[in-house]
């Protein structure tokens, strides 16, 4: 025999709905590719090396995100592969992170972010450490509605 439910659990029903963590996880673009035109483009802290950012969707927003770094040499252009790359949602404003998404190194300097999970509105930052042949950092800067 079902129970009636009280107030207080349609009440915890709804609160716990709104903090689950964000949207389903979400896949690459439908057709696996990136929009040709970067959401950003940045140097990298030590100017060596040039990074643009591709997001799906573009811009980011809040829930599920996937992304693209494209890594090129200031001087020439020349792709950077053999990196290592590690990424860190961090907001600002909150003084936290999130959970690390998983980054895939691609050819011709690409690396690609499957979960990244912007899971509330506001100033983002995506703390990027470079390794490899090279060293370097970072910090993509966005604000999610």
């Amino acid at each position: 025999m079902n129970q009636p439910q009280t107030p207080l659990a349609g009440l915890l029903l709804v609160v716990a709905a709104g903090c689950s963590s964000s949207a389903p996880l979400e896949e690459l673009p439908p057709d696996g590719g990136f929009l040709a035109t970067p959401f950003m483009t940045l140097k990298s802290a030590k100017g060596d090396l040039s990074v643009e950012l591709r997001s799906w969707p573009q811009p980011p927003a809040q829930g599920i995100n996937s992304g693209e770094l494209t890594v090129t040499q200031v001087d020439g252009g020349a792709p950077v592969d053999g990196l290592t790359v590690s990424i860190q949602p961090w907001m600002p404003a909150m003084d936290h992170g999130g959970t690390y998404p998983t980054v895939t190194a691609a050819d011709g300097g690409r690396y690609v972010i499957t979960n990244l999970d912007l899971y509330m509105p506001g100033l983002w930052q995506l703390r990027t450490n470079l390794v490899g042949p090279t060293q370097d950092n970072v910090a993509p800067e966005f604000e999610v509605p």
